[in-house]
């Protein structure tokens, strides 16, 4: 669930996580159990009018990490095997991109200018910015989905490949 406020503290945190300001934050879609932002809910056009097909972000660094290794590790490779040689999985991963597209595209509006090029090239962009809705791109952005929504398969299966995610860091760390 999206807690609407986003404190200025909690933009501090999430500068310091991604190294970065953040852009076009909306709400914080989860906490760790620490209170700090791990997931936040982007709005899908940032200053500018610029297209950013990501809703969900992953900004725990702690978990990034743990993601990235995953992926180093080929993790994608055979997740995709999977949802090949699975047509229920398949049909999960897609109904997962559909969904999450959906949701963003529902945040579009007349009054927000959103160009109508752009919007057509959003209603082609799954999670992580796919265009083959049968296809992982990104863990970190399934993770995030499943964390906010908790109805990604591949997000699912990310949290049981990761196993314990009690972080000992403090956000004020990084």
């Amino acid at each position: 669930m999206e807690n609407a406020s986003v404190s200025a503290a909690d933009k501090e945190v999430i500068a310091r996580q991604l190294g970065r300001t953040p852009k076009s934050i909306k709400a914080i879609s989860r906490r760790c159990d620490k209170g700090f932002p791990q997931v936040v809910f982007t709005f899908p056009l940032l200053p500018g009018k610029t297209p950013f097909p990501t809703t969900y972000w992953l900004t725990c660094p702690f978990l990034n990490e743990k993601i990235a290794m995953l992926e180093s590790k080929g993790i994608i490779k055979d997740l995709q095997a999977e949802i090949e040689e699975n047509d229920g999985l398949r049909d999960e991963v897609m109904r997962a991109h559909w969904a999450y597209r959906d949701e963003r595209n529902r945040l579009f509006s007349p009054v927000c200018g959103f160009p109508d090029n752009a919007r057509k090239a959003m209603d082609e962009v799954g999670i992580g910015g796919v265009h083959d809705f049968s296809k992982v791109k990104c863990l970190h952005a399934h993770y995030a989905h499943y964390l906010a929504k908790g109805i990604n398969p591949i997000g699912e299966r990310i949290a049981v490949l990761l196993g314990d995610t009690i972080c000992d860091r403090e956000c004020e760390d990084y």
